[in-house]
């Protein structure tokens, strides 16, 4: 019962297999998501997330930007994926939690919602998918 991270790179249809028949018992978080709106929704319908790096910031990015405009609001979250992945200005340097900042500020605007509910329904998210974290 307890919820797992799915790090699915290039193994989307497995992943999926995998998890779907256990999708009333646990949710899953797609780590680093780099997929398709399509997939966000498969993802969604099975109650999980998908989370989102510094990848969304970069200039090849446009298909993760696609896709989290197709994430509901709340069903997502922002991670440093450190010591990789780091955001623009910071790309191809050591990735540090920190910087989690200029991702969701890029989200902000790719979603054009305020950076204050990007930051309320990404907290939000990670508190209700790992309940401990307020232990």
């Amino acid at each position: 019962g307890l919820n797992c991270v799915v790090h699915e790179r290039e193994a989307f249809e497995p992943a999926m297999e995998i998890l779907t028949p256990f999708a009333s018992r646990v949710r899953g978080v797609f780590h680093c998501f780099s997929g398709t709106p399509e997939r966000v929704s498969r993802i969604v319908a099975l109650n999980s997330l998908v989370s989102y790096t510094g990848i969304l910031t970069f200039k090849n990015g446009g298909n993760i930007r696609e896709a989290l405009k197709a994430t509901p609001p709340g069903r997502f979250m922002l991670e440093t994926d450190c010591p990789y992945l780091a955001p623009v200005p910071h790309r191809g340097k050591r990735c540090e939690p920190a910087f989690v900042r200029q991702t969701a500020e890029f989200a902000a605007e790719v979603t054009g919602r305020p950076l204050e509910e990007i930051l309320e329904r990404t907290s939000g998210a990670a508190r209700e998918f790992f309940p401990k974290l307020d232990a």
